[in-house]
């Protein structure tokens, strides 16, 4: 949601602005070069700007993490980036999973980096990770 100097919620037409040479937080103007530059195509909902104060997101309404234990000895793997705004997620996320986990930290990644960065993205590591749990099932 965009959000004012203060973090207020401010209304608008869209999370991402349609002109890319408005001053916004770092978080908003990494998710804008992304959706409204590389990423873009004129149907997607965050390229349209679709997304606002308003709109009704249906996980709102229950804790994300309410049932994570229901994974229970599954094999998890969580990858995110030291510089990731939504890194205290995934630590969270993996604090309370069970114990056949594993975590990978991207130094120097951000958020938008891991969606198509390949020279951040862990392919080896998400390839060893996939064959050993994959390979026991």
């Amino acid at each position: 949601m965009p959000v004012d100097a203060n973090n207020n919620v401010t209304s608008g037409n869209g999370i991402l602005l349609p002109d890319q040479s408005v001053q916004t937080d770092p978080v908003t103007t990494r998710f804008q070069e992304y959706y409204k530059g590389r990423a873009y195509h004129e149907r997607a909902v965050n390229s349209a700007s679709m997304w606002d104060n308003r709109t009704k997101y249906g996980f709102f309404g229950f804790s994300l993490m309410e049932h994570i234990e229901e994974l229970g000895d599954r094999p998890v793997l969580m990858i995110t980036g030291d510089k990731a705004h939504s890194k205290y997620f995934t630590d969270e996320a993996y604090a309370k999973a069970g114990k056949n986990k594993q975590l990978i930290v991207v130094p120097g990644a951000d958020h938008v980096d891991l969606y198509d960065n390949l020279n951040l993205i862990p392919m080896d590591a998400m390839a060893d990770f996939f064959h050993k749990s994959l390979d026991n099932q």
